[in-house]
Order: C-alpha cells, then structure tokens, then sequence
C-alpha cells in the first residue's frame, strides 16, 4: 500500500530552525492582526507586516505618507502593545506596476516640434528617413 505524499511544509516543519522561522511568521502575523484591530481603518489598510524583536516592533507600512502617519501615534500603540519601541519603515511593493501598451494621452502638438522635426531633414544620406521626417513633421503641426 502507497503512502500518502507529504506536502512541503510537512516536510520543512520538521527542521528546526524551519519550525523556529514558520513559528515566528504565525507570531508576526498574529501581531499584525491585532495591530490592525488597534487603529484606525484607514491607517489598518496600509499595514503590510509587523515584526518584534527586543522589545522593539516594526511596522511596515505600503507608503511614507502612511508610516508619517504610524508615527504619530507610535508611543500610544507602544504602550497598548507592551513594547518599548515602535519603528515605521516602508515596505516597497511587491506588485509591479501595469505596463500597457496603449498610449494613454496623446502628445500635444506644436509648430515648434514639427519645425525642430523639419530642421532635421536632410542632414542624413538616408532619404527614406527623411521621408519620414517630412511624414512625422507634418503629422505633429497642428492644424489651425
């Protein structure tokens, strides 16, 4: 008879400082939810993680704005968690911002571009590029 197959994290809960990691990411993450709990909805948002060690909690916010504003109320919430310290830092995203192709606003047009276009024709033995420079010049002109 096959035995069941252990999942990974059966497998790494065993080692133990494995265990000693995974135990203090629940123990943060408890924190974090407690943290959240303690302050205002708006603030609670924007708390990405939280880690204590030595009497000291970091809390790691998603932006300087939101860490400026941790701040403020630090030494309450310090006390209310039992820490010594509170220390704010911001934490980068792990997102990456969304890269479209699509032109979102089109460029503003002016004679001044289609003339610094134009100056360019013709000092290039290429006259296929100067073709399209002519092309480009007069597409950017706008039309009065």
């Amino acid at each position: 008879m096959k035995k069941e197959p252990k999942s990974l994290q059966q497998i790494l809960r065993k080692a133990p400082s494995i265990k000693k990691l995974l135990q203090e990411a629940d123990a943060d993450h408890n924190r974090l939810i407690q943290l959240r709990q303690m302050v205002p909805a708006e603030l609670a948002s924007h708390c990405v993680s939280v880690h204590q060690q030595k009497g000291t909690m970091t809390i790691y916010l998603s932006s300087p704005a939101w860490a400026s504003r941790m701040r403020l109320i630090s030494k309450k919430l310090a006390d209310k968690l039992g820490v010594r310290y509170i220390s704010c830092k911001v934490q980068a995203s792990r997102t990456q911002p969304k890269i479209t192709n699509k032109i979102t606003s089109r460029a503003r047009h002016s004679d001044l571009a289609a003339d610094l276009i134009e100056s360019s024709i013709g000092h290039s033995s290429d006259p296929e590029l100067d073709a399209i420079l002519k092309r480009l010049a007069q597409a950017v002109r706008p039309k009065h």
